[in-house]
């Protein structure tokens, strides 16, 4: 869900002026992406705002924002205006984040095999499959450090697939799950466990306005996702 107005500004103000070599850019990036369309899982799209390398054009733009509308993605990380959700602290994309975390080796505070450790987690806990880079330096450590595979580069932008196993939209520990219908605001699924009472993490932010199927409980778990039980 995207937020219609920033500080009283409308959405096409935080976009920018599409136009030139740079706007070019990313209309290949969104062709490409609109034909390579993984629905398995989610892709993340790192924000070009306050991204480096910074002179460049929309560094104080928002435009990938648009990149779900324009493409069909599955779609998250470009952070617009006040997004009431307990998921935003770890899925920004703004001033060169990947879900939250900022990549470069020399970032101060915590070492880089913590934050990519954190990094696997989110991956996991989100069910990105493919990861939208706009800082070519960040591509270049998630590909050296075995986080994901480089599968399109196109100037700034670089398409990368996650090496790790998707956790898939729906996931139960000691159970089966077979999931029927996934959607923004409707999931349909299966479950079977020899135990019973399983706990079940479906990966959508929580909000207390989703309902369930009778006798089961929602709650919201650590990372602010639907728990059911």
């Amino acid at each position: 869900m995207i937020a219609s107005i920033s500080f009283g500004a409308p959405l096409r103000s935080q976009v920018g002026q599409p136009e030139g070599p740079a706007w070019d850019e990313i209309q290949e990036l969104w062709t490409w992406l609109e034909s390579n369309n993984d629905r398995s899982g989610r892709v993340f799209v790192q924000d070009t705002f306050m991204t480096e390398p910074r002179a460049t054009p929309f560094v104080r733009s928002h435009i990938l924002v648009l990149t779900a509308h324009e493409t069909g993605v599955r779609q998250i990380g470009p952070y617009y205006s006040i997004v009431p959700y307990e998921t935003r602290h770890f899925s920004n994309g703004e001033v060169g984040e990947v879900l939250g975390l900022p990549i470069q080796r020399d970032v101060g505070g915590v070492e880089l095999e913590r934050r990519l450790a954190l990094l696997k987690r989110r991956i996991e806990i989100s069910n990105t499959t493919q990861l939208v880079v706009a800082n070519p330096d960040d591509a270049n450590v998630l590909a050296e450090e075995g986080i994901a595979e480089v599968v399109w580069r196109n100037g700034r932008y670089t398409v990368l697939r996650v090496i790790q196993e998707s956790s898939g939209w729906v996931s139960a520990d000691g159970a089966e799950v077979q999931v029927k219908h996934w959607s923004p605001g409707h999931v349909v699924f299966d479950l079977e466990s020899a135990s019973g009472g399983a706990t079940v993490l479906v990966k959508q932010s929580y909000h207390p306005g989703w309902k369930v199927s009778p006798g089961v409980t929602i709650s919201k778990s650590d990372d602010g996702l639907l728990e059911l039980s």
